[in-house]
């Protein structure tokens, strides 16, 4: 892969995986996603979304139930449209810039969905569209921890998955 990407790259790449508690023993799927869309993009995060895109499986066994339900909260269609149009990109990558009053009702509805993982007894998992999914895990780890955002690329099409609320 000399000619598509470096080895730093791709590095790069494994560590941000490994940020998210990706494991990262798939590298067939790993290098032969990276060879794929390397010829594309050279932005690190965009290829660690496509990457984790190709790792659904291994991404959705992270969180199951043994019952194979995946529990989450979802994200509302509204938000989602917000965040997506506060979503700034330059040469040097993509930011979120969203104004602070909703940021701050974000990370509030967030942390009140905390409580109903915990009485489910399971991860807490925000689901959200592919787009955002990034800068959202961006947004909310830094105040949230044990956090996890998935989009619905990630996911196993097999696997049931019960919402236990909205972000909004």
């Amino acid at each position: 892969m000399p000619n598509i990407l470096s080895v730093g790259q791709i590095q790069k790449v494994l560590q941000n995986l490994l940020r998210e508690q990706v494991p990262i023993r798939d590298m067939q799927t790993i290098l032969e996603t990276l060879a794929d869309y390397g010829a594309i993009t050279k932005e690190i995060d965009i290829l660690t979304e496509y990457v984790r895109q190709g790792m659904f499986t291994t991404i959705t066994k992270l969180f199951i139930s043994e019952d194979n339900i995946l529990r989450v909260a979802t994200v509302s269609p509204k938000l989602e449209d917000t965040l997506s149009n506060s979503i700034q990109r330059t040469e040097h990558g993509a930011f979120l810039s969203v104004d602070p009053q909703t940021a701050n009702q974000i990370i509030t509805g967030v942390n009140q969905l905390m409580e109903k993982f915990q009485i489910v007894g399971a991860q807490p998992v925000i689901l959200t569209a592919p787009i955002v999914r990034y800068h959202l895990r961006l947004l909310l780890e830094k105040y949230i921890k044990r956090i996890n955002v998935l989009s619905h690329n990630e996911i196993d099409s097999t696997v049931n998955i019960e919402s236990i609320g909205v972000v909004e």
